[in-house]
C-alpha cells in the first residue's frame, strides 16, 4: 500500500454569487478545495468526483434541498468555466504557489514528488538504471533532463501577474549552463551565465520552453541549479531546483529467492498486491 498525494492541476475563481466551474480533463478522478483571498484552505471535497466526456456536473450545496425552495438558484460561474483541460502542467516546476510573477518555470520529463499542496517539490530524485527517471544507459550516475518555459500562466498558482518582456535571466547549473544558457537565447531570451554579456532579447511574452537540457549527477550526489529572471518592471523571479542521484537497492540474497520475487524490478510481491516501481 503506497499513499498518493494528489498532483494540483489549477485554480478555478469564486464568483460574486459564491459558484464557481471549470472545464475539466474527462474520465479522471478530481478532488477539489476552498480557498480563502490568503491562500489559506477552508473545506476540501474528500470522494473523488470523474466526469465522463461532454457531461457537465452541477451541485446546488452538499446540504441543501435540491427541489429549488432553498440552496443555491445561480450559477453565474458556469456560463463562464475556468479551462483547466487544455494542458498537463505536472512537467512544469515553479518557484512558489503564492509568490506574484512567478511565470517562469522549470520544465522537466521525470517523475517527482508533490507537497501537500499537490504542487511539485523542487527536487528530483533520479535512481541509477531505472528507465523512468534516469536517462542513459551508464552505471554509477544518473542523467536528468531539465529546460526552462517563461511567460508561463500556471492555473496552479494563487496569484498570477504578467511578467512584460524580460530584461535578463540569469543561470546557475555548473557545467551544463552554457546549453542551458544557449537554449535560452535560441528562444529569444536575454540570458547569460554569471557576467558573460547579456545577449539581446525579444518582447514577445508568449509562452516559450527551451529544449531539455542533460545534466549529469554521480550517485550519492546532487546538484542545485538556479536561475533568476528580472523585466522591466523590475520584478525578480528566483528559481532553484535540487537534482538528487541514488542507486536502486537490491533485496538480501535470502528475499531474492522468494518465488514471488520479481526479479525485472527487484521487488518482493506479497499478499497478492502488484510491485511497486
Amino acid at each position: 500500500y503506497r499513499q498518493i498525494q494528489p498532483g494540483l492541476l489549477g485554480r478555478a475563481p469564486v464568483r460574486s454569487d459564491g459558484s464557481f466551474a471549470a472545464r475539466v480533463p474527462a474520465d479522471t478522478p478530481l478532488l477539489w478545495a476552498a480557498y480563502d483571498a490568503e491562500g489559506r484552505r477552508l473545506v476540501e471535497e474528500r470522494f473523488w468526483n470523474a466526469v465522463r466526456p461532454s457531461q457537465t456536473l452541477t451541485c446546488s450545496g452538499c446540504h441543501a434541498p435540491h427541489d429549488g425552495r432553498l440552496g443555491r438558484t445561480t450559477n453565474e460561474a458556469l456560463a463562464a468555466p475556468t479551462d483547466l483541460s487544455g494542458r498537463d502542467p505536472t512537467s512544469l516546476i515553479p518557484a512558489d504557489p503564492l509568490a506574484r510573477g512567478h511565470l517562469v518555470e522549470w520544465r522537466v520529463d521525470q517523475p517527482h514528488e508533490v507537497d501537500p499542496e499537490g504542487l511539485p517539490v523542487r527536487e528530483l530524485f533520479g535512481v541509477d538504471g531505472e528507465a523512468r527517471s534516469d536517462a542513459d544507459a551508464v552505471e554509477g550516475q544518473v542523467t536528468f533532463r531539465v529546460g526552462v518555459c517563461v511567460f508561463v500562466d500556471d492555473p496552479r498558482l494563487f496569484t498570477r501577474e504578467a511578467l512584460t518582456a524580460l530584461t535578463e535571466l540569469r543561470v546557475d547549473a555548473g557545467d551544463e549552463s552554457a546549453a542551458l544558457v544557449a537554449a535560452l537565447v535560441a528562444e529569444g531570451l536575454p540570458a547569460r551565465v554569471g557576467d558573460a554579456p547579456l545577449p539581446a532579447g525579444d518582447d514577445r511574452t508568449t509562452e516559450r520552453c527551451t529544449a531539455l537540457v542533460p545534466f549529469v549527477v554521480p550517485v550519492g550526489t546532487e546538484r542545485v541549479l538556479r536561475f533568476e529572471a528580472r523585466d522591466r518592471a523590475a520584478r525578480e523571479v528566483r528559481n532553484t531546483l535540487r537534482l538528487r542521484a541514488e542507486s536502486l537497492i537490491p533485496l538480501p540474497a535470502e528475499e531474492r529467492e522468494d518465488p514471488n520475487y520479481d526479479t525485472e524490478r527487484a521487488t518482493l510481491v506479497q499478499g497478492g498486491c502488484d510491485p511497486i516501481d
